[in-house]
């Protein structure tokens, strides 16, 4: 009805002085381009369910200092429907490395000390499988062998994370009571492929340092059998 109601005022324009009738024209295109939108919209929300590729299980609370842990509980489970599911349009867990960042110079950042041991191949179709997890033991008592520039014990790991693309950091055991909570956890990897867990919050970025925190993918086993949940963080088409 608003369309047609917009096209018989274009009639009328037609019938007026040509200065005002073009500016009545331009309105009225403005309008029609706002309803054309607006109709989209609601085609894209009216085939949302067909669009879904599951549903919510579970998603706990967001709370703070849970556990003997003490990390930030922030997870969901999600149940995919297989028949959405084919080879066309499912990898499984991956980091994108495809972005401007050079392959040299990605490499380099995976490997800040010369004397680490090998640990990071740069994949050929540049996109790095997720397979295996970090134990929060080794996370808390990483190889000795492996240092940073400093060189400080670390695990380089690696994150690519909507609003701050790919980046590499050391992964570390300092701990904190103030942090900023962030939305939409990326998960947090290492050169092996191994998931750390996914990222929860921040101390703010200072002129020395950019700290951000992670909940252990140990953790988010733990609570989800208490939750009577079997966990799958590396589901396959062939599952």
């Amino acid at each position: 009805m608003i369309i047609e109601q917009l096209e018989r005022w274009l009639e009328v324009a037609e019938q007026m002085r040509e200065e005002v009738a073009e500016q009545m024209r331009e309105e009225v295109a403005e309008q029609m381009r706002e309803e054309d939108a607006e109709a989209e919209q609601i085609e894209r929300l009216e085939g949302a369910e067909e669009c879904g590729l599951g549903h919510l299980v579970l998603s706990p609370p967001i709370s703070l200092n849970v556990g003997e842990e003490g990390y930030t509980e922030a997870w969901a489970v999600i149940e995919e429907e297989k028949s959405k599911l084919d080879s066309t349009n499912f990898t499984g867990n991956v980091i994108d490395l495809s972005t401007d960042i050079d392959i040299d110079e990605f490499t380099a950042w995976m490997y800040p000390h010369l004397t680490n041991p090998p640990s990071f191949e740069y994949p050929g179709d540049c996109v790095h499988k997720v397979h295996g997890t970090i134990p929060d033991v080794e996370i808390l008592k990483p190889n000795p062998n492996a240092h940073d520039h400093e060189p400080n014990t670390v695990i380089m790991v690696m994150k690519h994370g909507q609003g701050t693309g790919l980046t590499v950091r050391c992964l570390n055991t300092i701990c904190s009571f103030t942090r900023h909570y962030f939305k939409g956890e990326p998960a947090v990897v290492d050169a092996k492929g191994r998931l750390a867990g996914l990222l929860t919050g921040g101390a703010g970025t200072t002129n020395m340092s950019d700290c951000t925190y992670i909940m252990s993918i140990s953790f988010i086993y733990k609570h989800m059998l208490l939750n009577s949940l079997e966990a799958n963080f590396f589901p396959s088409l062939q599952a």
